[in-house]
């Protein structure tokens, strides 16, 4: 069997009304003047608009089940054609054929038939290209018999020809009149120059220039060269032009021809608009974008594969040398001004002269995950990942590659979406969360602790009151009171974490609470401290307490980061937000203080969990820590609505700087009297006391019975409700009653308060809890309540939250 000759397999493509959609086949196929149809040896399965329009049949029906081509030829040369058809399709070489076919009106035409054996759908088909050659075959009779070759050829082109003597067309062929729109009459008679009228204006003089400067055979002429050109219906198209001179008739005359490339020269504008459109995008977006040339890249994992190397993962992992290596080899062609901003470079040349100084040990992952996409032939991947600005600053960015064409073409576009923010707001968000959870158990961890060191306080403080003032057992009383209260500071600190907080707020300097603390704290260290503080720093209202415990902590991180001496320095600044900062730092203006040291700074593995609860780099030993004291710092500020940040460099120092609102329309809470006037003073009269922890009720009512009071204890709400409701019944009313906030399993002192009142609305009543921050501690008198008693609570707190109630039963 003859070699059949390369073959080209279209079963890749599906078909649409049995035309493949490979789009060079299809653009060559539908613009063909020409009939193009693939026969699969049974059927025609594609069939152009040539096809249809000359044979005058839908496609459907040329494609149709059981419609037979040949039939479509005469009789004299249907069997030759389906003959030719069966060898082409065996792999014979076959030249060009002629047939004569029939259209469906009966019209009878001569073509001429190029066959090509293909592969389509997986079984060997032809490809058949149709010319319609009647018309040129009774045109050549013509030609041939007035021997006019050089018509033969002119009538068959594609392109528009025709011949200039004396500035008048001579000869124009039928491509000519179909593109004009001018009939051979109307070009043959027009004035010379016959041409001026079928050029743009814009283009006319360029033209005259050329088309005389052949007319005299100057050798700067050009040949070919392009224009706009314009039909008789006005219609604009570009073209490109060809000339010399000949000699037709025995004189000379200009013989030119010109292709319609109007097509061709709007796709090119519209490639050039797309150019400008990606320029202009390139440009103008703020998504960072990078041009890169990989190709260096893929011939080095060419080589790779052929060493050998299958798994490319594995292997860059147990060589992660290679990874920067291959980082090199990459060849950045562009980058938008986005991407110098994003990476705070000073302009496009820094930048890309150091990429490599972007990377991080997570940027060199996702990297790595890249190079393994491109080396698995992959056009396209996306990941998240940490890198770092020039400056050092983080960057948390959205990294989407693709690839540009096939694979070893070398171009990689990047797009890189800057989400630095967003992932500070989710950390800030996850931290709040879990502060939020721990304040949980720490608010019932704390009032437990809370009830139990009530009950210590009173009874060491009772026992004390019972000793001699001096001697042994009066001294370890008092170490054993003074361990008690440095245990209340820690359960102090959980009590910060504690839900539902509500600071104590008042108007202050913020400044003197910061300087105050820090001149506590540095007290007899070797650190220096300096302050800045402008004469027109805004006030704010916060929690006096909380925040002497934020600048504390800070200062004292401060100290310690510092154990052989240096500077501290103090600042504060008013700054205004126009959009939110973070999770917590919403638009407005703000006061802030930063504490920055010199010290040995802190580890950029650390910065992101310095603020998480029982996170501490301090040891076990004399510099031990609990890992709350960031973690209180954060919170304090959180529940004021402000923030705490931290930028630190190991061996350069630490800056924290605290935001808090300006709340102007805060008023200052009023405080509680802490005057020890009548301390010895000594009460008479009934109270009834609610409690439901036994201990705290037995050393409550130990310490009113001291005061001089006659104690009736209860364990329950509804126990206290009864008690009180029969002692006025009785005429034996008590005239103070003092109420736990919390009772475990039954009515605690808000709701047992508010029973009392529908019973006697004057009632004198003392609220007491653990809980410190719970709203009806901070707004006592909103729930009827005289005083509050924040436990655990000594003699002297029971003797102002009397004093503070108004209560009037002083003993004579």
């Amino acid at each position: 069997m003859p070699n059949p000759g390369p073959e080209n397999d279209l079963t890749a493509h599906p078909a649409t009304a049995g035309a493949p959609e490979e789009p060079l086949f299809r653009t060559l196929a539908e613009q063909s003047p020409n009939m193009v149809f693939i026969h699969n040896g049974r059927r025609m399965v594609y069939a152009n608009r040539m096809c249809v329009e000359i044979m005058e049949y839908r496609a459907d029906e040329l494609t149709a089940e059981g419609f037979d081509f040949f039939t479509l030829a005469t009789p004299e040369t249907r069997d030759l054609a389906r003959a030719n058809a069966v060898r082409r399709l065996r792999g014979e070489v076959l030249g060009s054929q002629e047939y004569v076919l029939v259209t469906r009106g009966g019209r009878r035409i001569d073509v001429v038939m190029n066959a090509s054996r293909i592969i389509y759908e997986g079984e060997p088909a032809l490809m058949v290209v149709v010319t319609d050659i009647t018309e040129v075959k009774a045109k050549t009779q013509r030609l041939v018999e007035s021997e006019e070759k050089f018509r033969v050829l002119a009538e068959q082109s594609l392109m528009s020809v025709g011949v200039l003597q004396d500035g008048m067309y001579r000869y124009v062929n039928q491509a000519f009149c179909d593109l004009t729109g001018y009939s051979r009459e109307e070009a043959l008679t027009l004035p010379a120059p016959a041409f001026k009228g079928l050029i743009h204006p814009d283009d006319l003089e360029f033209v005259l220039s050329e088309y005389h400067k052949k007319e005299a055979n100057d050798p700067t002429a050009r040949e070919r060269y392009t224009y706009r050109g314009i039909c008789k219906d006005g219609r604009v198209i570009h073209v490109e032009h060809y000339s010399r001179n000949i000699n037709y008739l025995g004189r000379q005359g200009r013989l030119f021809s010109f292709l319609d490339i109007t097509q061709r020269k709007e796709a090119e504008e519209r490639l050039r608009e797309s150019e400008s459109r990606f320029r202009l995008i390139f440009q103008e977006t703020p998504v960072s974008l990078w041009v890169e040339d990989a190709a260096a890249v893929e011939a080095y994992l060419a080589e790779l594969a052929e060493q050998g190397i299958s798994d490319l993962k594995t292997w860059l992992i147990e060589n992660p040398s290679e990874v920067p290596a291959v980082l090199s080899m990459l060849k950045v062609i562009d980058v938008n001004p986005a991407t110098v901003r994003m990476f705070e470079a000073k302009d496009r040349d820094e930048l890309v002269a150091n990429v490599a100084g972007t990377m991080t040990p997570e940027g060199l992952e996702v990297f790595t995950r890249f190079v393994v996409a491109l080396a698995e032939g992959k056009y396209e991947d996306s990941a998240e990942a940490l890198l770092r600005t020039l400056k050092g600053n983080p960057l948390y960015a959205d990294i989407r590659w693709s690839r540009s064409g096939s694979p070893g073409k070398g171009r990689v576009f990047l797009s890189m979406l800057d989400i630095t923010q967003h992932k500070l707001l989710e950390q800030e968000r996850v931290r709040s969360q879990n502060l939020e959870s721990l304040g949980v158990l720490a608010g019932g961890i704390a009032h437990d602790f809370n009830n139990l060191h009530t009950a210590l306080f009173g009874n060491i403080e009772l026992a004390r009151l019972q000793s001699p003032p001096e001697g042994r057992v009066a001294r370890l009383l008092d170490n054993a009171l003074s361990a008690s209260e440095r245990a209340q500071r820690l359960t102090g600190q959980l009590l910060t974490f504690a839900r539902g907080g509500t600071p104590l707020r008042e108007t202050v300097r913020i400044q003197d609470i910061a300087a105050t603390a820090a001149q506590f704290t540095l007290s007899g260290s070797a650190v220096g401290c300096t302050m800045d503080f402008p004469p027109d720093l805004w006030p704010v209202t916060v929690d006096r307490g909380q925040m002497e415990q934020v600048f504390s902590n800070l200062v004292l991180n401060a100290r310690e980061a510092m154990p052989r001496g240096g500077s501290l320095k103090l600042t504060g600044e008013n700054v205004q937000f126009q959009k939110s900062r973070s999770a917590t730092l919403r638009p407005g203006r703000y006061v802030k203080i930063a504490v920055e040291d010199d010290g040995t700074g802190i580890p950029s593995d650390y910065l992101s969990r310095i603020f998480d609860p029982y996170f501490t780099t301090k040891g076990l030993g004399e510099r031990k820590g609990t890992g709350l004291g960031l973690s209180i710092c954060y919170s304090v500020v959180n529940k004021h609505a402000g923030h705490i940040t931290v930028s630190s460099q190991v061996g350069k120092g630490t800056r924290f700087s605290v935001y808090l609102p300006v709340s102007e329309d805060l008023q200052e809470q009023p405080g509680v009297r802490t005057g020890t006037e009548g301390r010895t003073h000594t009460f008479r009269g009934r109270v009834l006391v609610l409690e439901d922890e036994l201990s705290v009720q037995q050393v409550a009512g130990e310490m009113f019975a001291h005061l001089g009071f006659e104690v009736t204890l209860s364990g329950r709400g509804e126990e206290t409700v009864a008690c009180f409701e029969e002692a006025r019944n009785t005429g034996r009313p008590f005239g103070l009653v003092v109420l736990d906030l919390t009772v475990r399993g039954g009515m605690g002192g808000q709701e047992t308060m508010a029973h009392l009142r529908r019973i006697d609305p004057s009632v004198k009543a003392i609220v007491a809890s653990g809980y410190v921050d719970d709203p009806v501690m901070s707004h006592y008198r909103t729930y009827g309540f005289s005083a509050a008693m924040v436990k655990p609570y000594l003699l002297e707190t029971v003797r102002e939250a009397l004093r503070a109630s108004g209560f009037e039963g002083l003993a004579p």
